[in-house]
């Protein structure tokens, strides 16, 4: 579980790498799933955290209100960490 202040400043770090990234022609926007792939383990904090690194990256004018969903991968049967 994430306390609301490691999701505000996930989402900062996601318009963070948005800014170097994004919206400077880098990534494409909107995003491109064939440009991108998030990989994360397969526990709820961290698809959370991925979600909302991603989420920040496409927001438009720092909207945090505004959710950008992203593909999120895991493999579960290679996780070692339960």
């Amino acid at each position: 579980m994430l306390f609301q202040l490691g999701i505000d400043d996930t989402f900062k770090l996601g318009q963070f790498i948005g800014d170097r990234y994004v919206r400077t022609g880098f990534l494409r926007s909107p995003m491109s799933p064939s440009e991108i792939h998030f990989l994360s383990r397969a526990n709820s904090r961290c698809t959370h955290s991925a979600a909302l690194v991603g989420s920040g990256m496409w927001a438009k004018n720092g909207d945090e209100d505004q959710f950008n969903p992203v593909p999120i991968y895991s493999n579960v049967e290679n996780d070692k960490v339960s």
